[in-house]
């Protein structure tokens, strides 16, 4: 299947659902997938990246999962006063 096959619209890859197709500029050669994310955002990304699963959102699936280990350890970020007192001077 070409990478401007009708056939790729409306898949889904992660987060990322493939809308149409565009015909890329310099330094690449060949098609662009424009995809919408779950959450809203649209992104024009290189088919190889989407279907090898190194892109699986527009960013917000990292920008989650960072989140979430930061709530995760941050009990252990405050049981180290000195840490923490660098930690409150890196978030101001």
């Amino acid at each position: 299947m070409n990478n401007n096959s009708t056939e790729w619209l409306g898949k889904k890859f992660g987060r990322l659902t493939i809308i149409s197709f565009e015909h890329s500029k310099p330094p690449y050669r060949g098609w662009i997938w424009v995809c919408k994310c779950e959450c809203g955002n649209i992104k024009k990304l290189i088919p190889g990246d989407v279907k090898s699963g190194k892109v699986m959102s527009c960013g917000c699936l990292h920008d989650e999962m960072c989140a979430n280990r930061a709530t995760k350890f941050k009990h252990l970020i405050k049981d180290n006063k000195r840490l923490y007192s660098i930690y409150n001077g890196v978030k101001k």
